[in-house]
């Protein structure tokens, strides 16, 4: 495990202001990322104070693209940013549960995005959303390299 605070995911992610859940890099591990996010109170995503699951999903697909930005560099995260950053596309969702209450939009949650499997271009990345010490969703987003380089 490696910690990364040094490494902002504003230019690692396509997303721009209320659109950008994951806030922060907490740690790269042996094969992935964990980050720390939180789904702003006025967000679309969020109803009546509430974030559910296409939030959750959301969550688990920006820091799945953070881990795919830093693969793209090859450990080298200042070769991740500039237009590199756009090159990844979430193009499934496969077996996702959620707490059906959600989760207060706002609250900070962690999200960890695990490689479970790559072929070419195509990464499956399982995924695991926690709030208060407890995971409130899972399962794996599907995402798209489409750099070139993948």
């Amino acid at each position: 495990m490696t910690r990364e605070p040094g490494i902002d995911v504003a230019d690692l992610l396509p997303q721009e202001g209320a659109a950008r859940l994951v806030e922060r890099l907490i740690e790269r591990l042996p094969d992935g990322v964990r980050c720390r996010g939180r789904v702003p109170a006025g967000s679309p995503l969020a109803h009546d104070g509430i974030a559910a699951a296409p939030a959750a999903i959301e969550l688990a697909a920006q820091a799945a693209g953070v881990d795919a930005a830093l693969a793209r560099a090859r450990g080298r995260p200042e070769e991740a940013v500039g237009p590199s950053r756009v090159a990844g596309y979430l193009v499934g969702v496969r077996a996702f549960r959620a707490d059906s209450g959600g989760f207060p939009a706002g609250a900070e949650v962690e999200v960890e995005a695990l490689r479970d499997g790559v072929a070419g271009p195509l990464a499956v990345y399982r995924a695991r959303i926690r709030w208060l010490g407890r995971t409130i969703a899972a399962g794996d987003v599907l995402i798209w390299d489409a750099s070139g380089g993948g």
